[in-house]
């Protein structure tokens, strides 16, 4: 798998944030950890240099990932319709929900 983070100016906020910005798992390892694992890492990663939470943006007609992240403890900020970058795909119109997650509370178990 990969995850990668980027630290950016994001709607709403005078700072830059830190963002997950790509998250991929094979889909033959789909239900083992791995995804956690990234985000969890994503997190850690935020947390030492000093970020008191994390984002990210997930399409809201993905059901299953919108429910994915919330059991990880990641709350809906705003929706937005936008055009996003997609890795891979070029550019996909949609409408996103905002994510975010405080990285300095305890984690619920995995």
């Amino acid at each position: 798998g990969m995850a990668g983070v980027v630290v950016e100016k994001l709607p709403g906020f005078q700072d830059e944030v830190p963002r997950v910005c790509y998250l991929a798992v094979d889909p033959g390892l789909h239900g083992q950890g791995f995804g956690s694992m990234l985000v969890r890492q994503c997190e850690d990663w935020a947390k030492a240099r000093g970020h008191r939470a994390i984002w990210l943006f997930v399409y809201r007609h993905k059901e299953r990932m919108c429910q994915w992240y919330s059991k990880m403890g990641y709350q809906t900020v705003t929706h937005l319709t936008d055009t996003v970058p997609v890795p891979g795909q070029g550019e996909m119109e949609g409408t996103v929900q905002m994510l975010g997650r405080e990285v300095t509370l305890k984690r619920k178990p995995l």
